[in-house]
Parts: structure tokens; sequence; C-alpha cells
């Protein structure tokens, strides 16, 4: 049974820990994302909680990491980001763990959360689900007859980055914008 390196990185905080290929959960930490320090200081970060993770799972086989932004799943790299994380755009996630000699891939975070609501949660045994999270940025996942449909782009359901009157909808209506407001 493998053990996989789990990695979510979001825009307050980074949750990461092991899960084995079972499900079952081996251990889980969070740190800050520090995001606006920007890409290198992000994947220097990474390559920590890689490095902490090994120590103590040594049989890790692989790395899996949710982020936000435009992913190509194929490559594991960022194709789109906004300013939350100056330079993550371009950002080969792949490359950036390459000296850990393990299979390294990288999803959109909102699709993964789709994709465990699909497998696990509220979504399991339908059809078809539209999941959307609303917080420091909003995101839109579909999923078809268990397939994530991520579009030739991979950007299918991206709906925070969606124009309303020149602006990306979730500057306009994320939590992040919503609670700074009041």
């Amino acid at each position: 049974m493998n053990n996989i390196i789990c990695i979510d990185i979001g825009g307050t905080a980074i949750k990461y820990g092991v899960i084995n290929t079972e499900g079952d959960v081996q251990c889980t930490r969070e740190t800050p994302t520090e995001a606006k320090k920007g890409a290198a200081a992000l994947t220097e970060k990474l390559r920590h909680i890689t490095r902490e993770l090994l120590a103590e799972c040594p049989d890790a086989g692989g790395i899996a990491i949710s982020t936000a932004g435009v992913v190509n799943s194929d490559e594991a790299s960022i194709l789109h980001a906004t300013d939350a994380i100056p330079g993550w755009k371009g950002t080969s996630l792949r490359n950036e763990l390459a000296e850990f000699s393990l299979p390294v891939e990288a999803e959109n975070d909102v699709n993964c959360a789709g994709l465990a609501e699909y497998i696990s949660g509220n979504a399991q045994g339908a059809k078809s689900a539209l999941v959307m999270t609303i917080g420091t940025g909003i995101g839109g996942c579909y999923i078809e007859e268990g397939r994530l449909l991520n579009g030739h782009t991979y950007s299918a359901c991206e709906v925070g980055y969606l124009p309303v009157d020149g602006t990306a909808f979730q500057d306009l209506a994320a939590t992040s914008v919503l609670s700074a407001t009041v």
C-alpha cells in the first residue's frame, strides 16, 4: 500500500499530510501560505514540506498538489493565476519538486474539492455535479458521469475569472473581498 504526500495550497494556509492509497489519513499539518512572498518562496516551502513528510514517511510513492489557478494537470504546471501569488503563473511543479524523484501531479483546488464530493461526499452517486467554492477566490468544477470536465484550456468552469464590468468576478464577490468591505 503506497503513501502519497498531499499538499493543498490555499490562499491563507497550506494543508498537507500523507494519505495511503486506501484513503486512510496518516498525518496532517498546516502552515501559513504567505502567498504574497511569491512563487519562489512558495515553491521553497513546498520543498521543505516534502522533505519533512519524507523524513516521516520515506515510502511515499508520489506527490499530489491541489492549488488555485488554472492548472495544466497533464504537466502539473500553472497556466494562469491571479496576483494572489506573485509569479505563480508559469510555475512547473514537477520541475520545482524534481529533486525528490517522485511523480508529481497537480490539479486546480476546486476541481479536487469537486472530485472529493463526487467520490465520497454529497455528490456521490450523482450523474453530474456542479461544485463551487467561495473563499479567497471563487471557483467552480463540473463532473459528468465521473469525468472531470477541464476543457481544452484547463479552464472550464473557472467562474472566478469571468469578467463582470471589466473586473474578475472573484475580485468583486469572493469572501475575502466581501468581508473586507463590512
